[in-house]
């Protein structure tokens, strides 16, 4: 069983919370869990457990996919149940070069603020590490973020190869479809398991043309969730950008499909037992109609 967890709003929409939830709730039912968080991106400033988590892997990963593959027992697995993370870093808002107006510009783009990739993918004798710097932000980081970068390269190692590459370079990437076939040849070499959680990126339908192919999907929100029927979820986003899912929006989608299965609350994961009931419903909801 594949279920794929998407995100209403571009950011904290509550995916990675509820993919762990999740994830315990089944384990406690004996189900074998899996989980592929095929992109990932996430803010070294605001998430500075990157420097932990890289540490403890020996490859850039980010909190969401080390949180939910630690509660799995896949860490070792990182490189290719997230086979492609980017590190992103605040700027440095007083540049000479960059007018405030710009450095907002910038700010809330996930692009402009990139300075590290890492890209794993099946190389002629395994899994290659590929890492990509983004000199033109790079250049452009406060003195606390370039600390915290150079940080992490060291973590990242000596031995590593990176390459420098330009914005443009690094958007082509992100919209190249070969690049979205290669991280769903390396999530295919995650061994099967009864459930599989596949938790998308930001607020795009899903993060590949795999991840689309699921039996069940669930829309989040703050404080709310949607269940979907997987092949119903997986027309919507052909009709809107067939065999390219990471460019339709979740929201355009659920326009598209209608009302859902079922809508559940979500309440904080800090309220405990409210939350476990929530997690449980939805798991009941999903065995029920297995």
């Amino acid at each position: 069983m594949k279920i794929l967890i998407a995100g209403i709003l571009a950011f904290e929409s509550g995916k990675t919370t509820l993919a762990l939830g999740l994830a315990r709730e089944f384990k406690s039912r004996g189900f074998s869990v899996g989980y592929l968080k095929p992109v990932a991106g996430h803010n070294g400033w605001f998430q500075q457990d990157t420097v932990e988590y890289t540490r403890a892997t020996g490859v850039l990963v980010g909190h969401d996919a080390y949180v939910v593959a630690s509660e799995l027992g896949l860490t070792r697995e990182i490189p290719i149940l997230n086979p492609l993370d980017i590190l992103t870093l605040p700027l440095d808002p007083f540049l000479e070069d960059l007018t405030l107006r710009r450095y907002l510009d910038y700010m809330s783009s996930s692009l402009r603020t990139a300075v590290l990739v890492r890209f794993s993918k099946i190389g002629g004798s395994g899994l290659v590490n590929d890492y990509f710097v983004v000199g033109e932000n790079v250049s452009r980081l406060s003195s606390v973020s370039l600390a915290l970068y150079n940080t992490i390269i060291s973590v990242i190692g000596e031995n590593s190869s990176f390459t420098e590459i330009s914005i443009r370079e690094l958007e082509d990437l992100m919209n190249n479809p070969e690049t979205y076939k290669e991280i769903d040849r390396t999530t295919g070499l995650l061994e099967e398991r009864e459930v599989m959680l596949v938790e998308g990126y930001n607020d795009v339908s899903a993060p590949t043309p795999s991840s689309c192919e699921s039996d069940y999907a669930i829309a989040v929100a703050p404080t709310r969730a949607a269940l979907y029927d997987g092949s119903k979820y997986c027309r919507g986003i052909q009709v809107l950008s067939p065999n390219r899912p990471w460019l339709a929006r979740t929201v355009s989608v659920l326009e598209l499909i209608g009302k859902p299965l079922r809508k559940f609350n979500i309440p904080p994961e800090a309220s405990g037992a409210e939350f476990k009931r929530s997690v449980s419903d939805i798991v009941d909801t999903i065995i029920g109609k297995a």
